[in-house]
Order: structure tokens, then sequence, then C-alpha cells
């Protein structure tokens, strides 16, 4: 087993947490994090050769702009040969804009595949190749430029006495594969390892270009103490420095910041479910609740189906039994009608009879003396002829005698004699029939049979008052069962709906929690946890002596390099500095340009000393600067630097580069074959 596994799983255990070691093994194993220390072995890089040709497009001074502004370009060829030495080099001009910076930008674009140049220069170059020392092993990268795009390939060149043998290490074709090519070959020959850092919500790992970046100081990026690129200050310094447990802390740090993250996020996706799924649970419960309560209204009795049959039909037979009798009222009232218009008809005939008896009577006891129309005199002679000879003394028409009975009466008696005498003539006409035997009255048998009619109208109506009334009964029984019926087809109802809605919410209930993300395993949490603060503790034990050792060197090369006024730096972890100056302490954010330029070079220096005298460290040992010059650093205190930096890499055997405008400077100080440097108003190339 592993010392950090064995170390993790101690600590875990301590923490209350019931896991094997070889849980903790596996859960290191599948996070990526190095369960072993790795001390860094520095891998020197030397730029041994650098060869550009090209076209440059210049514009004519004093040339005549043409009508569109433009002056007239002339095209000048150029080759650049260099062999840099080991030590200080210098590349160095009398004025800018002559092509020294660039000289650096040829080398770090050979070296990353990234290309730093402007796109005007980058235009103009046509062939570059670049001989990198590796250790004993020489590493040509060669390529064209072809509309500014590179295709070309790496050669790694071994030398066995006089026999030289090349090796194809690989080809490129765009700044792409270039980049993707030089990144791979340059981790396995320097034996870097990948930078695992968690920036911005995901894992990001760092790898050649960043340790590159690391490989310069440029006068206008002087914030970062260690390297040029700020979130990688911690990590390069860790490496630099030759901690041995650099590597695990990173990768630990990068897993638990990621399980951290899944975490969170899974916290946070949860919340967000349950807020979103709240409003329709609630609802979907709401429902719930209500289908209980109305399913809890009903009566569980089940209703009696037969009886409500039964009564159903009692009610349907009684009503049956009322139309019956309502069709034989409506005949019964139907014959009475008839026999009492039959009544009317008899009455009025016999009226009329008696009317006309009356009249004829009255009129025939009259004597007349005129006559009504002519009003002639009625003699005696017709009057005498009436009572004779039986004629109408006005007319002479037959007169009925059996009107006047034989007798003449005055009209003041007729009407009540007629009418006795009448009466009694109908009656006994009527009871004789015509063989002469009696017969019965016909208005008496008349109203007897209206009186029948009426007595039957009268018992059909009770008849049907009693029917009626069993009818509304039956049907009030009928429509009680029914509504016992439809209580319970509404009862079933609300248990299908209750079915219906407390499903809705389980299932509801699932898929909320079905959806709910999956936490990151409490174990793997701790796990990473304890291997982040094991390593942490001892990275810390390990770095801090060698962060003193390196402080005391960076002091004393800040005060070689002109700082008199720096007393101590104490270098932290986290790459950032405390300066003691003046009797005073203060941070390395607040110094001068000028001082942060002596102390960025005083730490980018120290730190490949240390790492030559220890054995350990990652800094390759070749180091860029450009421009020291331009940052409050006068002619007097650069050509202080520059000698602190000679003695320094001859000690240290390191490789540096300056770019600077005191080229005769450069001049003076260095070895011929350690300078490239243009005078008056030349350029470099």
């Amino acid at each position: 087993m592993s010392t950090l596994g064995e170390a993790v799983h101690d600590d875990c255990v301590k923490n209350g947490f019931d896991l094997e070691l070889e849980q903790v093994e596996r859960i290191l194993a599948d996070a990526g994090v190095s369960t072993s220390a790795t001390t860094g072995v520095p891998v020197r890089l030397r730029v041994r050769k650098l060869q550009v040709t090209g076209t440059k497009i210049l514009e004519v001074d004093d040339a005549v702009a043409d009508v569109a502004g433009e002056k007239p370009t002339v095209s000048v060829p150029f080759t650049l040969n260099w062999s840099p030495a080991d030590g200080v080099n210098g590349v160095g001009s009398e004025r800018n804009f002559r092509g020294k910076s660039s000289v650096l930008r040829f080398l770090e674009w050979a070296l990353t595949g990234r290309c730093p140049l402007q796109p005007d220069v980058r235009s103009w170059l046509e062939q570059v190749e670049v001989e990198f020392g590796i250790d004993d092993v020489l590493a040509v990268v060669s390529f064209a430029v072809v509309a500014g795009v590179p295709n070309g390939t790496v050669v790694q060149v071994t030398t066995t006495g006089v026999t030289q043998r090349r090796s194809h290490l690989g080809a490129f074709h765009g700044d792409v594969e270039f980049e993707s090519l030089m990144g791979a070959l340059m981790l396995e020959r320097l034996r870097l390892e990948p930078i695992a850092m968690w920036t911005k919500d995901q894992e990001t790992s760092h790898a050649w270009p960043a340790y590159a970046s690391a490989l310069a100081v440029h006068a206008d990026v002087l914030d970062p103490v260690v390297g040029n690129q700020g979130v990688l200050g911690t990590r390069m310094l860790q490496m630099f420095v030759g901690t041995r447990w650099a590597p695990a802390r990173a990768q630990a740090q990068t897993a638990l910041n990621a399980v951290k993250f899944a975490r969170d996020r899974a916290a946070s996706k949860v919340k967000i479910a349950a807020e979103v799924a709240q409003a329709p649970l609630a609802a979907a419960e709401s429902r719930a609740a209500a289908a209980r309560a109305r399913f809890a209204s009903f009566d569980a009795t089940e209703p009696d189906v037969d009886a409500m049959l039964a009564a159903t039909a009692k009610a349907a037979d009684a009503a049956r039994a009322a139309q019956e009798i309502s069709l034989r009222l409506l005949v019964a009232r139907s014959a009475a009608v008839q026999v009492h218009d039959q009544v009317r008809i008899e009455r009025a005939r016999r009226n009329t009879a008696m009317e006309d008896a009356l009249a004829r009577r009255f009129f025939n006891a009259m004597t007349p003396t005129v006559c009504p129309r002519c009003s002639s005199a009625v003699t005696e002679e017709r009057r005498h002829a009436e009572g004779h000879e039986h004629a109408c003394s006005l007319c002479s028409a037959h007169l009925d005698l059996d009107a006047f009975a034989g007798h003449v009466v005055v009209a003041s008696d007729v009407a009540g004699d007629a009418r006795e005498e009448l009466v009694a003539a109908t009656e006994v006409a009527d009871r004789t029939a015509d063989d002469g035997e009696p017969a019965t009255d016909v208005l008496d048998a008349l109203l007897r049979a209206a009186d029948d009619a009426d007595a039957a109208v009268a018992a059909i109506e009770t008849e049907l008052a009693d029917t009626e009334q069993n009818r509304r009964d039956a049907e009030a029984v009928a429509l009680a069962a029914q509504v016992g019926a439809e209580r319970a087809r509404e009862r079933l109802k609300a248990e299908l709906e209750l079915a219906r809605a407390e499903g809705a919410l389980e299932s509801m209930t699932q898929r909320a929690d079905a959806s709910s993300p999956e936490r990151p395993d409490v174990l793997r949490v701790a796990v990473l946890e304890s291997a982040d603060k094991v390593t942490g503790t001892w990275l810390k034990r390990d770095q801090d002596p060698l962060l003193v050792q390196v402080s005391e060197e960076i002091a004393r090369l800040a005060r070689s390099f002109g700082a008199d006024n720096i007393t101590s730096v104490s270098l932290k972890g986290n790459a950032n500095m405390d300066v003691h100056k003046g009797g005073a302490k203060s941070g390395y954010g607040a110094l001068t340009n000028g001082e942060k330029l002596r102390l960025k070079l005083a730490t980018a220096i120290a730190l490949i000393a240390h790492g030559h005298r220890a054995g350990v460290g990652r800094h390759p040992g070749l180091l860029f600067i450009d421009s020291p010059a331009a940052e409050e650093v006068p002619a007097d205190d650069l050509e202080t630097m520059l000698e602190a930096m000679r003695v320094s890499a001859e000690e240290t055997s390191m490789q540096i580069v300056v770019a600077t405008t005191h080229g005769p400077l450069l001049t003076a100080l260095l070895p011929p074959a350690n300078v490239l440097v243009a005078t008056g108003d030349d350029f470099v190339w």
C-alpha cells in the first residue's frame, strides 16, 4: 500500500469514517491522485542555433505617397543566423523597433508552437529553424511559413563519436498541430507533468505553454512573482522549488474542487427541482386531499338494488293504474256531458212546445175587429162564420178548434189554463205508446241517467284520487331509492377520482425523487479532503525550509541587481512575497516597477540556482529577459544586473537571453559569441 493511502486512511478513520484501505487507494486512483512523492530531476534546455530567412516589406520613408495615401514599398530579403552560447547572451540595438524582441519571439514560437509575432513580421517569414539542446540530445524544429501558416517537422539528432543519427519525431501543418506536437514532446523530454487546476467551474490541465511562459520575464508583465500567469503562480513555484508532494497536492486539490463543485451543483439542482416541482406537487397534494374528503363524505353502506328496482316497478304500476283510471274518468265525464246535453235538449223541446201551445190558445181566444194590415173591419158575418164554419174571420183559414176546448175564454185566463192542459196532455202523450200501453217519461229517464253518470264520475274521481296518492307514495319511495343509487354512483366516482389523485401524487413524487441528481459519494469527498489536508501538510513541511533558502538567495541577487535598500524577502507558498526595505515591510504589489523587475529576475534565477545545486526542481534553466531597461533601470544598474546574471549563470550553468536597446553595453560586457547586436540605425536581422 502507498504512503499517502495509509495516511489518508488513518485520517478518515480518525474522523469517524468506516472504510478499508483498499477503498481509499481505489478512490485516490479513480481521482487521478498520485500516491507517492516525486522528486523532480531538472533537465537542461538550451538554444543552440537560430536561423530565419524571409523578405521584409518596408515603406520608403522619403518617397511621396500615392493618391490613396500609401507610400511605395521595397522588398528586402534577410537571413538571421545565430548560435547562442551558455551563460548570458545579449540581443541588442541602439534604437527601438530594430528586431531585438523579435529574436526572442522566434525562439518562443519554435519552442511552444504558439506564435507571439506581430502579423506583419509573421507575413515576412519564409523559413525558420531552431536547434534546442535537451541535455545531450539535439532537437531541431524546422518549418516553412506560407501565407503565415507554419508547416514543418521536429527531428531528434544524436551524436555518437563522429556519427549523427536523425530520428523523425513528428510533423505539423498549421498552428494547432504545431502547438500540440511541441507540447507533447517538451513535457516528455523535460520530464514535466501537466498542472491540474480547477478554474471557472471546470478542471483545466495546464501543460507545456504554461511552463514555457515562466521561462520569460517581460518588462510589461511584472505582477506575478513566478511566471506570467497569475493563477499558476503557486503551482509553478511548487514545481520549480522541487517540493516532492507538489504534483500529488495539485491533483488532490483539483479532484476535491471537482467533487465539491459536483456536490454543490447537485444540491443546487435539487433545490431548483424542488422549487420547480413545489407548485404542481402542492396542487397534486391538494387535489388528493380534496378527493379524500369528498370520498369520506359518502355513506359506506351499499344500496339495496332489489328494493330500488321493486320500488321503481311499483311506482310504474301505480302510474299505469292512475293512467287507466284517468282514461275511464275521461270516458265517464264525456258520457255524463252527453246525458246532460240530452236533458237540456229535452227540456228545451218541452219549453218550446208549451210556449207554442200557449201562443196558439192565446191568439185563438182573441176576437179581432179590424185587419192588422189594411185596417178593414171584421164583419159580424165573419165572426159568426168562425163558430159555424170554423173559418177565421180575418183570413177564412180553418180554425183548430181543439185549441179552444169548446169554449171561449178571456185573454187573462188563457195562460194558466193552457199551461196546465198542455203539461197534462204532454205527460199523457209521453206515457201512451202507439199501442196504448203506458211508457216511461223521457225527461225522467234522462234525469236518472244524468244522476247515474254523475255518480259514476264521482266514484271514478274518488278512485283516481286514491290511485294518484298511491302513485305519489310509490314514486317517493322509488325516488329515495334512486337517490341512494345516485349517491352510490357518486361515491364510486369519488373513489375513482381519489385513486387517480393519489396515483398522480405518487407518480409526481417518484419523478421528483428520480430526477434529483445524485450527490457525490460522502466517502469519496472525505477521502479527497483528507488527501488535500495530508498532502498540504507534507508539502508545507518540505517547502518551507526550501523557501527560506530561496528567499535568502533572492534578497542577495536583488541587491546585486542594484536594489541596495532591500534587506530581506520572504517568498511565500502562494507565490507572493513580503519585502523588507528601509526598515519597513511591504508586499510585492506595493513596489515600483523597477523593484518588481529586479525581484522577479532574482526569483527566477534563484529558483534555477536552487534546483541546480539541490538536483531537484523542474525549471529547465533557460530564461528570456525582454527589455529590462524599459522599467526604471538606468544603464549603470543594467550593467550591474548583467554582471550579476553572468556570475550566477556561470555558477548555475543556465542560459539567459537578454534583449535590450543598450547594445553597446552588451558588446562591452559579454563575449562576442554571446551577443547579437545592431549598431546605429541598423536592424538586428
